[in-house]
């Protein structure tokens, strides 16, 4: 992906748990006896190449730290009582911008046209909606390769999103972090060949069908936002978070970081070196892959069946999920949560509640918030449990 840091995909379920079991077999104590060097069980890991990559806490708490003021400002997308921003305003506006690679700006002709299409329409675009091979865009003269995801079009009206981004005009990619990677390739494309309008934002693409000539495209290619820290910054991925995206963002911080603080006392570690999948920094927003048809093949669930078979191997609580509840209890009433708690069950991984005062349970010190947040507990039914997306309830 031109990025100084691991820039290849995961590999497949099957493939990263056999590299897994293999090194587990070669380092075992007393013939399948748990691990107890847990530094050389990371090392090879490392070695052979079959980690699933996360995020150190000390990395995620300073982004979020570092757009502090903004994210306590209301939210476009607010979701139950708090108006803060939360991850829906996150990661369009901060996320993404930041793990961008290169970008292109694209005026549609007519003959454009039979282009954004999926392959199997007659277009050049994958399921995904990356491009699938170089395409020159003949309204304007502009070249797209291969793998660049159209994100949006160009708007001064309406629902938009990255505003204040677009303001910049031709000096917006120095707000990309993978720039500041060592031997990290960019390629930026100045607007110089398309009239942009004032005020202009990005409005999503909802239907590839309603394009027509004269729109404006942007299209980029970019990474997860995780990669951008650096190889050098890379711990191995030990705790899986599950949440929902409209809890205010700083409020997710502050119960995370009341579970890293857990976590490093029971691995005597800095809380800093805790390592987390969280999706949406973990996952290359830009071009979103959720495995297709198949589950198995989501990050969601290759990251739990990595942890789950470093905990099998251990023994070690460090190896674990977490579950962060704000004061509605959004996490318990998404589907996506609810698929991972049936596998963070069934893989027999250690599973913590949390929220922003600490863990949820007996022995923790009592709170109001805790009280709230066990309260609407008691009355959700996970049956009613909703989605983004309709074919995700399917699933």
């Amino acid at each position: 992906m031109g990025s100084g840091a691991s820039s290849q995909s995961p590999p497949a379920g099957g493939a990263q748990r056999a590299d897994v079991d293999d090194i587990l077999s070669e380092i075992a104590v007393g013939g399948g006896d748990q691990v107890q060097d847990l530094e050389l069980l990371e090392q090879r890991i490392r070695q052979r190449g079959c980690s699933v990559r996360g995020i150190r806490f000390s990395d995620f708490e300073k982004l979020v730290e570092e757009h502090r003021a903004w994210l306590e400002e209301e939210s476009c997308r607010p979701y139950g009582k708090s108006k803060m921003r939360n991850m829906y305003d996150f990661c369009p506006e901060k996320v993404v911008v930041h793990s961008t690679l290169s970008e292109r700006v694209v005026e549609l002709s007519q003959s454009d046209l039979q282009h954004m299409k999926p392959q199997k329409q007659g277009g050049l675009l994958s399921d995904s909606f990356a491009t699938t091979c170089e395409i020159v865009f003949e309204g304007c003269a502009v070249l797209v390769p291969q793998g660049f995801t159209p994100m949006g079009l160009l708007k001064s009206e309406g629902r938009r999103n990255r505003q204040n981004y677009w303001q910049e005009r031709d000096n917006r990619a120095r707000h990309w972090k993978t720039r500041q990677l060592s031997g990290c390739e960019t390629h930026f494309v100045s607007n110089s060949q398309v009239a942009l309008p004032a005020n202009v934002g990005e409005a999503r693409i909802k239907d590839f069908d309603d394009l027509k000539s004269g729109d404006i495209v942007v299209f980029r290619k970019g990474v997860a936002y995780s990669e951008t820290c650096g190889d050098e910054n890379v711990s191995m991925l030990s705790n899986f978070v599950s949440h929902f995206w409209g809890e205010p963002t700083l409020e997710f911080l502050a119960s995370l970081k009341k579970h890293a603080e857990f976590i490093a006392n029971t691995a005597s570690i800095d809380p800093g070196e805790v390592n987390y999948y969280i999706c949406t920094i973990c996952n290359n927003q830009i071009e979103v892959d959720l495995g297709g048809d198949s589950w198995e093949d989501s990050p969601f669930n290759r990251a739990l069946q990595f942890v789950a078979d470093l905990h099998a191997a251990t023994g070690h609580a460090r190896y674990s999920a977490v579950m962060l509840l704000d004061n509605e209890c959004g996490a318990l009433q998404r589907i996506w949560c609810i698929f991972e708690l049936w596998r963070i069950s069934h893989l027999k991984i250690p599973l913590q509640l949390y929220c922003k005062d600490g863990a949820l349970d007996r022995d923790s010190p009592p709170s109001d918030f805790k009280d709230e947040v066990m309260h609407v507990i008691g009355k959700i039914n996970v049956e009613d449990a909703e989605a983004s997306q309709l074919q995700d309830k399917k699933m």
